[in-house]
């Protein structure tokens, strides 16, 4: 099974654009010199439309926001057509409307392309949204596993984070924080 992973963190790669950032994906299939062969080329063409980036191909990574930075980096991943896809934290530092779009993104890859998604993720009310199963890591390791219903209640995300104060409220996801004296 081929598994591509994805750094998150903003790359700036002078003077490349999209395009060619995007093509660094397809490095295992090159020849010897690393050229891209026309089969190639539609690869990441195909890539750049899933993330909805085509229209930036021929831009410089450097003038990117955040959010379009890193649907470029899924789009290099998905040119090695990886079945499944490891992102850590991939919506950190992205803005609401870049949350929504990225998550919109791997649901699509998700169920329409058939690729297995796995991501950490802190942020428990969008996990709880695009998530098929959850898995609670805690000093022990794996505390808690299953559907986001079942894991994400007061009892376990109170037990799992240590809470003392406040409560998480599982019905909004979102924490109650006691009223200030």
């Amino acid at each position: 099974r081929k598994v591509s992973f994805v750094a998150t963190e903003k790359i700036r790669i002078a003077n490349l654009t999209c395009r060619e950032v995007v093509g660094l994906g397809r490095a295992p299939y090159t020849d010897w010199l690393g050229r891209l062969l026309a089969g190639d080329r539609a690869v990441v063409e195909r890539a750049l439309a899933i993330v909805g980036m085509g229209d930036f191909a021929d831009k410089a990574l450097d003038w990117l926001s955040d959010g379009e930075v890193q649907r470029v980096m899924i789009a290099r991943a998905l040119c090695q057509q990886p079945r499944v896809l490891v992102l850590d934290e991939p919506t950190s530092f992205l803005d609401i409307r870049y949350k929504i779009e990225l998550s919109a993104i791997l649901l699509h890859l998700a169920r329409e392309q058939g690729v297995t998604i796995v991501m950490s993720l802190h942020e428990i009310d969008l996990a709880a949204r695009v998530s098929d199963l959850v898995m609670g890591i805690g000093t022990h390791g794996v505390e808690m596993f299953g559907a986001p219903e079942a894991v994400f209640t007061e009892e376990n995300i109170t037990q799992l984070y240590g809470i003392s104060s406040g409560v998480y409220d599982a019905l909004s996801g979102s924490m109650e924080l006691p009223r200030a004296e």
